[in-house]
């Protein structure tokens, strides 16, 4: 796979937006209202880019625009619509949930695919980030009610882990055998 620089552009604009969520008692509210949702969408802007860049892979380019299309969304939605911090964490667990069915859903068009499974490493670590996926959503959905600050903080550290994720699969690609890809 090619243009990685995107990928990982999109890995830290979802760890900034993370990391904006955290810092939001510090910068203000105002600051990270517009910060959070510009990295999102910047994300997913990225994640457009790379998978335009890599047409060879057609499962992972059409992984990769829908992660695109579901960012940009989820950034124009928690830009627009949220009243409240609980309206706004509401929005960014049903964003987690999405994550966690893309991730499912890839990895089992991979399996179901008739191609070669190109690395079995980056599988299941697809089933394991939805499964982590899953829980942080829960997680975050009780929060969210119960105490909407501590579901902020959780929130952040829920889009940091994303755009880890992120990052952590563009290091398992960069290093993967090109041959491995064909379908």
């Amino acid at each position: 796979m090619k243009n990685l620089n995107y990928l990982r552009i999109s890995g830290i604009a979802l760890a900034l937006a993370g990391l904006s969520m955290l810092l939001t008692s510090s910068i203000g509210i105002s600051i990270s209202n517009v910060l959070v949702p510009m990295f999102i969408v910047s994300a997913g802007l990225f994640s457009f880019l790379f998978s335009s860049k890599n047409r060879g892979v057609s499962l992972a380019r059409q992984y990769h625009l829908a992660q695109a299309i579901g960012l940009v969304v989820c950034g124009l939605l928690v830009a627009i619509l949220p009243e409240s911090l609980e309206g706004f964490l509401m929005y960014i667990a049903y964003f987690v949930l999405l994550s966690g069915s893309l991730e499912l859903i890839f990895a089992y068009s991979i399996l179901n695919a008739k191609i070669k499974v190109f690395n079995w490493s980056v599988l299941i670590s697809r089933f394991v980030a939805a499964a982590i996926s899953f829980i942080l959503a829960i997680v975050l959905l009780l929060n969210s009610v119960l105490d909407p600050q501590i579901g902020l903080l959780i929130a952040g550290a829920v889009t940091i882990i994303g755009g880890a994720s992120v990052l952590i699969f563009a290091r398992k690609i960069k290093n993967a055998n090109p041959a491995d890809f064909a379908e």
